[in-house]
Parts: C-alpha cells; sequence; structure tokens
C-alpha cells in the first residue's frame, strides 16, 4: 500500500508498524544516509505481476521489487533476476543468517534469488467465546481438530450448540482462498504438486480428497457462503462464526 502520509519523512523504523509503514521508513533512511543515491518506490495494484512482466517486456524493470517467493522460479528461470549472493557478501550477511523456510524459498538451483523479509502462513482465527459455549475449549484452549473427521464432528456439535456456523469462508471472488487451502493440505500429506518444472499435477487422490471435504463441509450448513473477503471479515470480526482461516498478512 501508499502511506507516505503518514510515514512519508519518518527515519526511524522503532516508531513505525505495518509492512508498508516499515519498508516506506527503510527508504526514507536508505535516502537519508545516502545523499548521493535516491531510492524511489512504486506503488502497484495488488499483486502487481502484470505491471512487472510489461516494464520487463518494455525493458524498463525496477532495480528492486518484492515478489511472493512463489513467483521467484518464474521470473529466474528466464534469466530476469539476478543471484543476490554478492550484495549479501559485501553487506556482511551470510545465508546461514536466514531462516531455513525463508532461505529455502528464494532458493533457486543453489542460487539466492532474493533477501527474504516477511514470511507468513495460515491461520485459523478462533471465536474463544463461541468454543466455549460450543463445548471446545480444554484448559483455556480451543480444541481444533487434527482430521476431516474431526473436524466434520466438531463444526457439527459447533453448530448445533451455538446457532452459528463453524467455519467463515470468503468464497465469493477470492479464488485464492481455495487455492491457499489446496495447497496447504496437500503440502500437509506431502504431495507432489510438481512433478517437473513446468508441470502441475493435480488429478490425484490427495487433492480429490481435499476438494470433496471442503464440498460436503460447505453443504452440510456449518459454513458460510456466498461471502466475499470483507463479508468474511466482518462475520468474523462480529461473533457470527467459529474459526476464520486466513493468513497473518
Amino acid at each position: 500500500g501508499e502511506c507516505g502520509a503518514q510515514y512519508g519523512g519518518t527515519t526511524d523504523l522503532s516508531k513505525v508498524e505495518g509492512e508498508c509503514g516499515i519498508v516506506t521508513t527503510m527508504i526514507n533512511k536508505f535516502n537519508a544516509d545516502n545523499p548521493d543515491v535516491h531510492v524511489s518506490s512504486n506503488v502497484v495494484a495488488w499483486p502487481g505481476y502484470p505491471q512487472l512482466s510489461a516494464q520487463m517486456a518494455a525493458r524498463d524493470p525496477p532495480d528492486l521489487v518484492t515478489m511472493h517467493t512463489g513467483m521467484i522460479p518464474d521470473y529466474a528461470s528466464e534469466g530476469l533476476l539476478e543471484p543476490v549472493e554478492p550484495y549479501l557478501a559485501e553487506a556482511g550477511i551470510a545465508p546461514s543468517a536466514l531462516t531455513e523456510a525463508s532461505r529455502s524459498a528464494v532458493t533457486i538451483a543453489g542460487r539466492l534469488y532474493g533477501l527474504p523479509f516477511d514470511s507468513h502462513g495460515g491461520l485459523f482465527h478462533v471465536n474463544m467465546k463461541l468454543f466455549a459455549k460450543a463445548g471446545l475449549m480444554r484448559d483455556g484452549k480451543p480444541v481444533l481438530p487434527t482430521s476431516p473427521e474431526e473436524m466434520m464432528a466438531q463444526a457439527r456439535q459447533f453448530t448445533a450448540r451455538t446457532g452459528k456456523p463453524y467455519l467463515i469462508q470468503s468464497l465469493v471472488g477470492d479464488n485464492a482462498y481455495a487455492a491457499r487451502n489446496l495447497y496447504t493440505y496437500l503440502l500437509a500429506q506431502d504431495a507432489v504438486l510438481f512433478p517437473s518444472p513446468r508441470r502441475i499435477r493435480l488429478q490425484t487422490p490427495q487433492a480429490e480428497r481435499i476438494v470433496d471435504f471442503f464440498r460436503a463441509i460447505t453443504a452440510s450448513g456449518v459454513s458460510t457462503r456466498n461471502q466475499d473477503t470483507p463479508a468474511a471479515i466482518a462475520s468474523f470480526m462480529s461473533g457470527e462464526g467459529g474459526i476464520y482461516p486466513t493468513g497473518t498478512w
């Protein structure tokens, strides 16, 4: 996002919050410390890859770009990204200083193609009050399922006792939600998604199991339906459901 109005002149990282504020302040501080070099930022509509590809096609790419790790192989395999090991070495940063998860995410064919600065994952956001009403609290912690069968049983118990949906889902206009669920639970089953760099494999028993389960839980009356992301967020914030699965962004 763009937050120049709030952080346009800030150079103290200890006094800012949020990704936009932190990145903006880092740029401000770099410019203040290096008057002979000026870094300017270009805020684009999320996720920004159509514009990035257009800039590259026009031979006018940015010097630096923020990129999801899932996109790095596409650009690196075409020679559109430059390995960063020399720059890390110059700055005195050893690859071993990075977490294993972040380092592996930017490593392609043994080379590092980015400096990780954020690692986020999917979370179950839980309404503890409703979970208590549903009898799904133990020692002050929510009882969460460890299998599809447990989730269905707990979801039915939750809805029967609270009259509210167990699962809040953003199913309208949010293809990323379904993709994240499929990807997450395929990885949980150690499925091989990409048998080769240019081929994805989704016609598998593991994938069918995931799709069948989410179809069943949506059809069984224990989940919201016909909500987009703003509506799903509003539902959870208003206490209208038990769990809202979404990321840490």
